[in-house]
């Protein structure tokens, strides 16, 4: 890469709280007053401090406000160099295997083939077509990737409905939106009280301080998984099954419960 491995940095931006109109909006993906990947907000609300971070929905159906949203699943594939299709350092191809602009945000990784450059070596994905991802030109590859190389690309802030058992570094946090359309940004709770959870039906009747983890997408009460399936936990029981309950969630300490 261009860059020395100790000067890895790209787009350097200030940490600080976002201000928005609407936390429980979405966003279109063009729209100019949305987020930044990854932006976060800071509020302090009667349910005390809350920390909030923003997402792009990749899910055709759109996702309800008060899921739990997970990260989405790795993208691979091999490169290919068919008519038209360009690799060099700052491009590579995979004839049909994009959703043109979803890959765009994310981190493509040319995955280890060999010991020649550029396995190992990431990219910032900046625009893709169908077929075709333009990387960052501020944090180029070494070398053109080679026609077979495997490459994944690992959506930092791209998020969709959460799966059962989900471990915690994959859970993305709680949407406070009804994001109807695939693409579009959204706020997520990663830290503090939420009065409104979605509850796995699934899941045993919540009693207090009873540890929470990812379900079908929503929250699932349960105290037997080990804590990198920590989220959270629910500091009031309910009398019967719940569907929707208050639930603290931590991913921005990510403290985890005693297997």
């Amino acid at each position: 890469m261009a860059l020395a491995t100790r000067d890895a940095l790209l787009n350097v931006g200030l940490l600080q709280g976002h201000s928005m109109s609407d936390l429980l909006a979405s966003y279109a993906y063009t729209s100019f007053d949305r987020p930044h990947f990854g932006e976060l907000t800071w509020l302090r609300d009667n349910f005390g401090l809350r920390i909030f971070r923003a997402v792009r929905i990749l899910q055709s159906a759109g996702m309800t406000q008060g899921e739990l949203a997970d990260r989405v699943a790795l993208v691979t594939g091999t490169v290919t160099a068919a008519t038209g299709e360009l690799n060099d350092t700052t491009h590579f191809a995979d004839t049909t295997n994009w959703t043109a602009n979803n890959e765009e945000g994310k981190i493509a990784q040319i995955n280890v083939a060999g010991a020649a450059a550029p396995q190992g070596q990431c990219g910032y994905i900046v625009d893709n077509t169908a077929s075709q991802v333009t990387l960052d030109s501020g944090y180029p590859l070494s070398a053109a990737p080679e026609v077979d190389d495997t490459y994944s690309d690992w959506g930092i802030h791209h998020a969709d409905d959460a799966a059962a058992g989900t471990d915690q570094i994959d859970v993305m946090g709680i949407v406070m939106s009804d994001p109807g359309v695939t693409g579009d940004f959204a706020w997520v709770q990663i830290y503090g009280f939420h009065p409104g959870v979605i509850v796995d039906a699934s899941g045993p009747a919540i009693t207090a301080n009873l540890a929470g983890v990812a379900g079908a997408a929503a929250v699932l009460p349960r105290n037997t998984e080990t804590s990198e399936d920590f989220i959270g936990f629910f500091p009031m029981a309910t009398s019967s099954t719940a569907t929707v309950a208050g639930f603290f969630l931590d991913l921005w300490l990510r403290q985890a419960a005693l297997a």
